[in-house]
């Protein structure tokens, strides 16, 4: 089923170029134009003291991520689904064993907190919108299975999650960080 989701999500790659050039942007630089958007709501978000509370707590989930990802990457590798024939890439190949992508989970992260912290409504669904559209690009351009994206953002869920259980905006350290930074 995986395969047969991946083929659907990348059959139409090549077809278009106004489309494959979106998609190779978002696929490329989302994850990007997400972080700096992030950095940009530590002055800009109101109120201040929560939205910054988020920011960091996004940083930390995203960090959590990563590392769940290199826990699991040793115990579950297998090839890309360009190198198996499933998708044909659109962008250059590279020679890795993986797990999943990185781009959903920081993707992923980044949404989770903030929604899990209640940040503001609108930008909470810009960036819902803009992860979703990653995970779905890397998916299209033929990096990745779909499954495996789909476990990139249920472990960025848990992450956020955790996060939000450990580090409350009432903690200490919560609030020296917040001052501080």
């Amino acid at each position: 089923m995986d395969e047969a989701i991946t083929r659907w999500i990348n059959a139409p790659a090549g077809r278009s170029d106004l489309i494959d050039a979106a998609m190779l942007a978002t696929a490329s630089f989302g994850v990007t134009l997400m972080i700096m958007f992030l950095i940009s709501l530590w002055w800009v978000g109101s109120p201040i003291k929560k939205v910054r509370h988020a920011c960091v707590a996004a940083i930390i989930a995203i960090f959590g991520s990563i590392l769940m990802v290199e826990g699991l990457r040793p115990l579950i590798p297998h090839a890309p689904p360009f190198a198996t024939g499933v998708t044909h890439l659109i962008v250059p190949p590279y020679s890795d064993i993986f797990f999943h992508g990185y781009h959903a989970g920081i993707a992923a992260s980044i949404f989770f907190t903030l929604l899990l912290n209640r940040v503001v409504p609108v930008w909470t669904t810009m960036l819902g919108i803009m992860a979703a559209l990653v995970c779905y690009a890397r998916v299209y351009v033929g990096l990745r299975y779909a499954g495996d994206v789909l476990n990139g953002v249920g472990l960025a869920a848990a992450a956020s999650i955790m996060v939000h259980v450990l580090y409350r905006r009432d903690l200490r350290v919560a609030i020296w960080i917040t001052r501080w930074l």
